[in-house]
């Protein structure tokens, strides 16, 4: 049972990973694109070998997307993020990268 969990997980993991990279070629959002290629492999090969195991994954990679797609994306969603993260754990890295956010988005304006 651990040696089948395990494999699932390299499996999935692999399926987000190759999906993400595929997405940051495209230009396409990571999350969503990443997601959704992971979604499809997964669904696929549990319609070929149903298990508990791959239905779970499935549960899981669908609620990650959806946590995704209700989360913000660019430059204001990383600028929540390091934000968050600084009012958790203040230090000069965080108070750096969050100086050079605020640069980018005036220099780029809002994505």
């Amino acid at each position: 049972m651990r040696r089948t969990r395990r494999f699932l997980i390299g499996v999935v993991s692999a399926a987000v990973l190759g999906g993400v990279g595929t997405a940051f070629a495209s230009g396409g959002s990571a999350a969503s694109t990443g997601l959704a290629n992971a979604i499809s492999h997964v669904q696929a090969n549990e319609a070929a070998h149903p298990n508990k195991g791959l239905a779970n994954a499935l549960t899981h990679l669908h609620a990650n997307q959806a946590k995704h797609a209700a989360a913000g994306t660019g430059l204001a969603n990383a600028i929540s993020h390091v934000q968050a993260n600084e009012a958790a754990h203040p230090n000069k890295g965080l108070a750096n990268a969050l100086t050079h956010l605020h640069a980018n988005q005036a220099k780029h304006g809002t994505h």
